[in-house]
């Protein structure tokens, strides 16, 4: 099997759910899902697409922590925080960040070819400008490890690699 989708009844994930998994390529969150796990898809590294869409609010620490070909993310609108959630996803090249997200921490840490990221235009927190993210006061917000890479850059300010 190399791709599922979740029923609509489950509301919860759990921690480590997928850990190491290798075979399943996509993975579709259902609309009822309210939690994802801490590391629930860690060292994943077959999964190449997920779609988290419903009410998760918070994407937790290491959700997807070394998932190594995972090329395709869809963010749900009711996510609002998301913390270092896809660290060394090195097959990212791109991401949005919808409206309701606020809140981040070295999200993408580690993700050596993301490129480009972009943020719909009614964030209230956070903006892109020219792929790059940065608060709604201009400042790159690399300084706190979000650490995002244009194509002819060798460096992101402060992240710490």
């Amino acid at each position: 099997m190399e791709e599922v989708e979740f029923e609509e009844r489950i509301e919860s994930l759990g921690g480590w759910a997928f850990l190491g998994c290798t075979s399943l390529k996509k993975v579709i969150l259902p609309n009822s899902l309210l939690e994802l796990g801490y590391m629930a898809f860690g060292d994943y590294t077959g999964l190449e697409e997920v779609k988290i869409s419903g009410t998760v609010k918070k994407i937790p620490e290491y959700a997807f922590d070394n998932c190594t070909a995972l090329k395709n993310v869809e963010l749900s609108y009711g996510i609002e925080t998301l913390g270092n959630a896809f660290r060394n996803c090195s097959s990212l090249t791109s991401i949005f960040i919808p409206e309701s997200v606020g809140a981040m921490h070295a999200t993408f840490e580690d993700c050596i070819n993301l490129a480009e990221i972009s943020v719909d235009e009614n964030n209230q927190q956070l903006q892109d400008i020219d792929g790059v993210l940065y608060n709604k006061a201009g400042r790159n917000i690399n300084c706190s490890r979000i650490c995002l890479f244009k194509k002819n850059r060798n460096s992101c300010g402060f992240c710490a690699w």
